[in-house]
């Protein structure tokens, strides 16, 4: 009898032990999770920082305050009766109470045996039986990035079906919602590596060089250290750049609310992330700062940007002009003159010598008489001048146009 027992407590152990995968026959509510097999990664159900909204997201097994993707990031359940299906068809649903579907994911094609599975990249995925793939695919959560870059994730674009890889940050600590910037390759001319604040460029990484993005010299030192791997690639379908960390680490970047990209590594073993990389680095980062034919200098706080004017085409030289103190120094001078001639013209009563006096035309032809040849004076920018004489014997001169 206790043999019975104990084998009916090991089969119940089993069928609600961590897996990494589910098919229809079985649901996820609120409160389980599944597991990557190497117990890196897990998804489930949580609430971000002070808020009691429920989503459905993957976090680290050993760090699960760092949410690294999230489903319905728009759509939050507003309390815990959230259940995750994979339908029969291959589509994954997240439910309200069992009923009403808060988020779903797409496919490609109808599969016949499908199966969810979260693998140890941290891709949720969706395949057709034991045909795990990546060419197979029916769906993965690594084409609908959040704010967090994962090893081995896309950040770009196909040119075939148009899908961008792109980073979003969130709204706050407490909504995971899209916020303000996102993180792009940008594949206008030759790519190159974004951060925007709505249709704003605010960071540029610059172009790869073959080794690196240009305007980041830190990836040249990363993976100089052994620590990454980075790869770029550009092709008539697609173009994307991704990066893999030494088997041994942990590896997450992501963009903040504040439109950074910031790189964290760990171990397992470790207790705390270590930032690596981060950028914008300085206010010389920030993209145009100081215009288009400026240059930016931390050394020379806070006069950051000097103009170089490039003087004589053969000699080549450049002559560094401190732009800020000059453009003070003539709204100054332009405010001081402004107020010395309003003082002037308050104290005359506010009428000014340099008016000029309106004749009509009878009165200048006559002057001129007829505008003739004989009281031409010679030629302007805007025709023949004439030299007159008005009734009282004032002197005039005119243009003919």
């Amino acid at each position: 009898m206790s043999f019975l027992l104990a084998c009916m407590l090991v089969f119940v152990l089993a069928a609600y032990a961590a897996t990494d995968s589910i098919t229809p026959s079985r649901s996820i509510i609120d409160g389980d999770t599944l597991v990557s097999s190497d117990e890196t990664y897990e998804l489930g159900f949580f609430s971000p920082g002070s808020s009691t909204k429920r989503y459905l997201g993957i976090w680290y097994k050993v760090s699960p305050e760092t949410v690294v993707w999230i489903a319905n990031r728009e759509a939050p359940l507003l309390d815990r009766s959230g259940v995750l299906n994979v339908t029969k068809e291959g589509t994954i649903i997240l439910l309200h109470k069992k009923t009403e579907i808060i988020w779903s994911s797409s496919r490609i094609r109808t599969a016949e045996n499908p199966v969810m599975q979260l693998l140890d990249s941290g891709n949720l995925v969706v395949t057709d039986g034991n045909d795990s793939g990546s060419a197979n695919f029916l769906w993965q959560s690594f084409d609908l990035p959040s704010d967090t870059l994962l090893p081995m994730m896309k950040l770009g674009k196909n040119f075939i079906t148009g899908m961008n890889w792109s980073l979003s940050s969130w709204k706050s600590p407490d909504d995971p919602a899209p916020g303000r910037f996102t993180a792009l390759i940008d594949p206008q001319g030759f790519p190159q590596l974004v951060v925007r604040n709505g249709s704003e460029t605010f960071y540029r990484g610059g172009s790869w060089n073959g080794e690196r993005f240009t305007g980041t010299p830190d990836l040249k030192q990363i993976e100089s250290a052994n620590l990454f791997k980075f790869e770029f690639e550009l092709n008539r379908n697609e173009v994307y750049y991704k990066g893999e960390p030494y088997p041994a680490l942990i590896s997450r970047l992501a963009v903040n609310q504040s439109g950074f990209l910031e790189r964290f590594v760990r171990t397992k073993q470790s207790q705390s992330w270590l930032e690596i990389y981060f950028a914008p680095r300085d206010e010389c980062d920030y993209y145009a700062v100081c215009g288009a034919y400026a240059s930016c200098n931390t050394n020379n706080s806070p006069q950051l940007c000097r103009l170089a004017v490039r003087k004589g085409s053969s000699k080549n030289k450049e002559v560094a002009i401190i732009v800020i103190p000059i453009i003070l120094i003539g709204l100054v001078w332009g405010g001081i003159v402004f107020y010395l001639r309003w003082k002037k013209l308050t104290k005359r009563g506010g009428k000014d010598d340099m008016e000029l006096p309106v004749f009509d035309l009878d009165t200048i032809v006559k002057a001129t008489d007829n505008f003739s040849d004989s009281n031409k004076l010679g030629q302007g920018g805007f025709g023949p001048v004439y030299k007159g004489t008005l009734p009282g014997g004032q002197e005039i001169a005119r243009s003919r146009r």
